[in-house]
């Protein structure tokens, strides 16, 4: 965990002295917002309908983007050689870009979410929707962090990492939309646990997966 702690605050500091990640997905999520605004008209029957669609096309543009940058400075200053190199344990690697993905993913849901309530007049700050927002969030990070070492040497990486990812993580995107299609619908914790526990063994199989395949997608 030292390890761990020590590459991903060694991100973070990174993140909050440029803060290009996390301001040019805010921008752009809540660009996304403003024209499924204008697009639709997300009150009363039709939010229940609409507004799962929209908030995880949302989501998933927003992840796309960070998964696009967590390997940025690695590329530009040619420090993944050093990374490789280092004698620890590759996984430890792969689980602090992981955290770090999920955490800046994390802020730009939760601003997300908080926007959308206010524009739609709705809560969406239940606990179901931070649940299943939280546990999508760990599963569809984890792919995507494997991916994006895989994609990091590409000339098409922009293409190529959510021509990987997107299909992959469908089983994941899936049982998010019907979590927050449920919740917003008012039902109860036992109606959505079934496709809580389907996004918590998703988290599980994709983090041990790409934790122990890393070291073979670095290396290639």
């Amino acid at each position: 965990m030292k390890v761990v702690w020590t590459i991903l605050l060694k991100d973070l500091r990174t993140e909050l002295r440029t803060r290009q990640t996390l301001i040019s997905t805010l921008v752009f999520s809540l660009l996304i917002l403003v024209v499924f605004q204008f697009s639709f008209d997300l009150r009363g029957a039709d939010l229940i309908t609409l507004a799962p669609g929209v908030l995880w096309a949302t989501f998933i543009f927003n992840g796309v983007l960070v998964l696009g940058r967590i390997f940025a400075l690695e590329r530009e200053h040619s420090t993944i050689e050093a990374l490789a190199l280092a004698p620890i344990d590759r996984g430890q690697i792969f689980a602090a870009k992981w955290s770090l993905c999920v955490l800046l993913m994390l802020v730009t849901e939760a601003t997300v979410l908080l926007v959308f309530g206010g524009m739609f007049n709705t809560t969406a700050f239940s606990p179901v929707i931070l649940l299943g927002a939280v546990l999508a969030t760990i599963g569809f990070a984890a792919a995507g962090t494997s991916l994006a070492v895989v994609a990091f040497n590409t000339r098409a990486r922009e293409v190529m990492l959510p021509l990987l990812l997107l299909p992959l993580t469908v089983p994941v995107i899936i049982a998010a939309v019907r979590v927050t299609s449920l919740a917003l619908a008012g039902a109860g914790f036992g109606t959505v646990a079934p496709w809580l526990n389907l996004l918590g063994a998703f988290d599980i199989l994709f983090g041990v997966v790409c934790y122990y395949s890393f070291g073979v997608l670095l290396e290639e």
